[in-house]
């Protein structure tokens, strides 16, 4: 069953996928923080200056979680979780944006998504490892929403996100010219309902797929020189650039 449910969202959501190797672990976000209990753990992939980079983070919500609240052990019946959909992950470098799938960043109990950690380290950036930390919001059932950093007080470890120089032996050199992955514009932005979006800056992509909160695509362009006509609800929506090798992606603003 969990293997279907990631085969379906990957067919549905294409800005990040759960990773199906975290399908059937217990509750949580993976890979999981740094503890004493897990040396290895957090992000394995460093963040190269001046090159793209993408990693995933899964997230796995459970039904219900039993805390430390008010000096008592309580287990409280979850609703659903959420982040924030901008400014949630403290700690990230230049460069380095995130999104979520749904969307919407808001996931029910008992279901999976997705932040993808995604952008280009810019030259000039001071090498080094960067402490990362989640703005959850967890919903309870007769409690409300409460409020909690991850990794924290009530969720303990550690993020780093590890930032090196280019020329790292690390840092696997890419086929792909980054200048191909920067300068693309999306106008207008915001964008009115019913309007042409544009794209400008960059024609080295092979298509331009915008997704709305749900992962789902609303409409492509197959050539650079293409403009889509966006009649959509208002929301935020991601437009992502294929070029093949690598995908780089735009947050577009419908009112």
């Amino acid at each position: 069953m969990s293997f279907l449910f990631f085969a379906v969202l990957h067919l549905a959501a294409q800005n990040c996928e759960p990773d199906e190797m975290y399908a059937d672990s217990t509750a949580g976000v993976y890979p999981a923080p740094i503890t004493p209990e897990n040396p290895d753990g957090g992000i394995d992939e460093p963040a190269c200056i001046n090159k793209y980079y993408e990693y995933t983070l899964t997230v796995i919500i459970p039904d219900s979680i039993t805390i430390d609240l008010f000096g008592q052990s309580l287990s409280l019946e979850i609703i659903s979780a959420d982040v924030p959909t901008e400014g949630a992950i403290n700690g990230l470098p230049p460069g380095i944006d995130y999104l979520c799938v749904p969307g919407n960043c808001v996931m029910p109990a008992l279901s999976y998504g997705c932040l993808l950690l995604y952008g280009t380290v810019p030259k000039g950036t001071t090498p080094g490892d960067y402490d990362l930390s989640l703005e959850l919001n967890i919903t309870f059932a007769g409690l409300g929403t409460q409020s909690f950093d991850f990794p924290g007080e009530v969720f303990p470890g550690e993020y780093y996100l590890t930032v090196q120089e280019e020329n790292n032996p690390d840092c696997i050199s890419s086929s792909i010219d980054q200048s191909r992955l920067e300068g693309i514009k999306l106008y207008p932005n915001p964008l009115t309902s019913g309007s042409l979006l544009q794209f400008s800056g960059n024609n080295h992509w092979k298509s331009a797929t915008v997704f709305d909160a749900n992962g789902l695509s609303v409409s492509r362009a197959l050539k650079p020189f293409e403009s889509v006509d966006l009649n959509v609800p208002s929301g935020l929506y991601t437009v992502v650039f294929d070029f093949g090798a690598f995908k780089q992606r735009k947050k577009l603003v419908v009112y």
